[in-house]
């Protein structure tokens, strides 16, 4: 591979990275405050990790739809969970495992897979249209739950400013934005097989994330039970997508490859109705309907997803497969 193309493949991996970064430490709201300075750098490194392998299932599985996607992002984020932040995802499980890992993680994770999509090459009304929307949706979540997650969960963090969370934000959003402005115009010349990982390749991953297994285990951050579900969560998602590979239609990542990025325009505009929509939700007093408030129906929603995505897709899956067996026996 000429070394120009490397770097871009190693762009791209970098774009993904920071944006699930962006959604887990940032959006999430991880107590960003409290990490200590040389937790960052292990938490890049280990975003990396994600994103390589992320890219890698999108194109060995030929994932085509929204329903691989999810799949790849559960396996994401129950990784994410044992490796990253098992302080935060195995704290009490099941029940953070279902609102953490396989919730909050999970939904916000997806976002920002589809923003790193749209990025890539999102250039139809749609996609604008979707930006927008998403900036309006993960704005108000953002708020919401920054600002009242302390109120109802004491002592869980110090109650963050709206000037702090915008600075903190500004600490990772800037190197994305650099960052995209880089990679634009550079992934017409990649093929989705650029960001195939060589077994040897998951041999050095494994190796790292052994590492990072062994830094949170002298932090006594793991419990038997966390890490057997957290393995078994990777093993049935991972399963999942070996039956539902197709070796013979495109990838979802060559469709974006191949298209256009939209103009920086449509991505200042979504950043600004994004931080609109994040101040009008932080001056937001809490609403209450029916013994429920904006905060509540949020914390309620996590561990909801987190119980019926994977039901929800293997459903999906098993209906597919029934009908394309139908269709091959003439019904």
């Amino acid at each position: 591979m000429p070394r120009s193309e490397r770097l871009s493949v190693w762009m791209v991996r970098g774009l993904l990275a920071l944006l699930l970064l962006l959604a887990v430490e940032i959006l999430f709201w991880n107590k960003p405050g409290s990490r200590s300075l040389y937790e960052w750098p292990l938490l890049i490194v280990g975003y990396m990790l994600l994103a390589t392998v992320a890219l890698d299932l999108l194109v060995r599985y030929r994932i085509r739809d929204i329903w691989g996607v999810m799949i790849v992002v559960g396996v994401l984020s129950a990784l994410n969970g044992l490796f990253l932040n098992p302080q935060s995802a195995l704290e009490d499980v099941p029940n953070t495992l279902l609102s953490r890992t396989l919730g909050g993680y999970w939904l916000i994770s997806l976002e920002m897979v589809g923003l790193f999509l749209a990025l890539l090459g999102g250039k139809s009304t749609l996609h604008k249209v979707l930006m927008l929307l998403g900036s309006v949706v993960i704005g108000f979540f953002w708020a919401v739950w920054v600002k009242w997650y302390p109120a109802f969960f004491l002592g869980a963090y110090r109650a963050a400013t709206i000037q702090e969370m915008f600075q903190t934000l500004a600490w990772v959003v800037l190197p994305i934005i650099i960052l995209w402005m880089l990679v634009r115009g550079r992934t017409q010349t990649l093929t989705p097989e650029h960001f195939q990982v060589p077994w040897l390749g998951y041999a050095v991953i494994g190796l790292l994330a052994m590492l990072l297994f062994i830094y949170h285990a002298l932090q006594n951050d793991y419990d038997g039970l966390g890490i057997a579900l957290s393995l078994i969560i990777v093993g049935v998602l991972w399963a999942m997508l070996w039956f539902r590979a197709d070796t013979q239609k495109t990838s979802l990542l060559a469709t974006y490859l191949a298209e256009k990025s939209p103009s920086p325009l449509w991505l200042i505009a979504s950043l600004a109705l994004f931080v609109a929509v994040t101040i009008g939700g932080y001056v937001l007093a809490l609403i209450e309907v029916l013994g429920f408030n904006q905060f509540t129906l949020l914390n309620l929603a996590f561990p909801l997803f987190g119980a019926g995505w994977i039901p929800l897709v293997a459903a999906v899956i098993g209906i597919h497969a029934m009908t394309r067996q139908m269709r091959l026996r003439g019904f």
